[in-house]
């Protein structure tokens, strides 16, 4: 199982994921662009998450939290 973290800045989102023992498998980022509100930041932030699983060479089913 893998676990993914999100960092969310005033200028950029970012995720990643780590293995069990905490070893980064994929890192992955784009722009916050907060003036557009919270709904767009909230599903770009999803989709952010879901690439990071993608660079792993995972699927959604291998992630824990």
């Amino acid at each position: 199982m893998v676990y993914v973290g999100i960092d969310v800045g005033g200028t950029g989102l970012k995720a990643g994921v780590v293995d069990e023992n905490g070893k980064i498998l994929s890192k992955v980022s784009c722009p916050t662009l907060v003036e557009r509100g919270a709904e767009p930041v909230v599903t770009d932030m999803a989709h952010l998450a879901v690439k990071a699983v993608e660079a792993a060479g995972l699927t959604l089913e291998d992630v824990k939290a």
